[in-house]
């Protein structure tokens, strides 16, 4: 399996690599790379009520993986 990165709210530029893995080894690595990417977009202040990370495999040989942060936070509003 070839691991795919992506991240549907970023626009940047990047450069895919295929790199051939077995699934196991594929799916850790895509893994930790969307949890990760995904807590750094978590407010500090958030209360984490559930977290998931979500697999797809793309036309037999990719995989795609997307975590998932549910959480709540306390919005002030100033005045």
């Amino acid at each position: 399996m070839r691991p795919r990165n992506h991240a549907a709210d970023d626009r940047r530029e990047v450069t895919e690599t295929n790199i051939q893995r077995d699934i196991a080894e594929a799916k850790a690595l895509t893994g930790e790379n969307a949890r990760q990417n995904a807590v750094k977009k978590c407010p500090d202040n958030a209360f984490v009520i559930d977290k998931w990370t979500e697999y797809s495999i793309i036309e037999g040989d990719t995989i795609e993986a997307r975590y998932v942060i549910e959480a709540e936070e306390t919005i002030q509003c100033g005045g």
